[in-house]
C-alpha cells in the first residue's frame, strides 16, 4: 500500500479527484446551470418597459419580463450546447459587430 501511494500517477489522480470534488462543492465552474437576474438587469428591464409604455411596469409585468429573460437565457444556453452557434456566418457577423461597437475601456 505504501509503495502505491508513492507512485506519481496515483498522487496525480488523487490530487485531480480532490480538485474536482472541491470545485463541485463550490458550485461548479463557469458553466453552472443557475440563472441569476441581477438588480442591474431588473432595472434595465424596467427602464426599457418604461421607455416603451411611458410608465413603470406593474409587479406582474415585471415578473413577466423576468420570466421572458430567463426563457431567453435557457434557449441561448441550449442553442450553444447544441452547437448551433458554430459555423454560422450570421452569428459570427453579429458577434463581430458587438465587439466593434463595444465601448473601449478608458
Amino acid at each position: 500500500m505504501r509503495s502505491a501511494l508513492r507512485e506519481p500517477l496515483i498522487q496525480f489522480l488523487a490530487l485531480g479527484l480532490l480538485l474536482f470534488l472541491f470545485f463541485e462543492w463550490r458550485g461548479g465552474g463557469s458553466g453552472g446551470s443557475r440563472i441569476v437576474v441581477t438588480h442591474g438587469e431588473l432595472e434595465h428591464l424596467a427602464s426599457g418597459f418604461a421607455r416603451t409604455w411611458q410608465r413603470p411596469p406593474t409587479d406582474e409585468e415585471l415578473k413577466a419580463l423576468v420570466d421572458d429573460r430567463v426563457k431567453e437565457e435557457i434557449a441561448a444556453r441550449e442553442a450553444v450546447a447544441s452547437g448551433l452557434d458554430r459555423d454560422d456566418t450570421i452569428i459570427r457577423r453579429r458577434l463581430r459587430q458587438k465587439l466593434e461597437f463595444r465601448p473601449t475601456p478608458t
